[in-house]
């Protein structure tokens, strides 16, 4: 299960970077900012908005909390969907 949580800081890093430079001169100091200027500005939708916040809460229990309530199957859907929102926004910066 570690490698997946890595897998979870990573991909959630990446996430963070390409929302940092999309918004270039925006605000965008934290991770909700993040979100929020993505869907704000229509490069995500709805459902991938809710992958993005998933995603987000999963990444602040790893490293925050002491209780983990995830399964291995359900840390690997959240990291392929985000993964999903990743390779959009990739293609939005090509």
């Amino acid at each position: 299960m570690s490698l997946a949580k890595y897998d979870v800081i990573a991909t959630w890093r990446d996430i963070e970077a390409l929302a940092s430079d999309l918004a270039i001169d925006k605000n965008v100091r934290t991770p909700r900012s993040a979100i929020a200027y993505l869907s704000d500005s229509n490069l995500i939708n709805q459902q991938e908005h809710v992958a993005l916040r998933t995603l987000l809460k999963l990444r602040n229990e790893i490293t925050h909390a002491s209780d983990f309530p995830y399964t291995y199957n359900e840390v690997q859907k959240i990291i392929t969907d985000a993964k999903t929102v990743l390779s959009k926004l990739k293609k939005i910066l090509e």
